[in-house]
């Protein structure tokens, strides 16, 4: 279990920096969540092994992804920035 301010120092930097500052951000930790989603697959095979967490993962993935694209539209976010970080923990 994640503790409940693990996560606020990442949202403070967050917070602070620039649209392309937090675009490469976003990315990043997109790439990262799919090779973790990655080993939910059965080695081998085309099975998932956890198919779960696999869900859990695509779900996640799903939320960073519409929240980067309203932070590249440069938009008012639906998901206030603080969302995203509790939704990952």
């Amino acid at each position: 279990m994640v503790k409940k301010d693990f996560w606020r120092p990442v949202q403070m930097r967050f917070s602070a920096m620039t649209q392309i500052e937090k675009l490469s951000w976003l990315s990043q930790l997109l790439y990262v969540l799919s090779m973790l989603a990655r080993d939910t697959y059965e080695v081998g095979t085309d099975d998932v092994a956890r198919p779960a967490d696999l869900r859990r993962f695509n779900e996640l993935i799903h939320r960073v992804a519409t929240f980067q694209k309203k932070v590249a539209k440069d938009k008012d976010y639906e998901m206030p920035e603080y969302r995203i970080f509790r939704a990952s923990g």
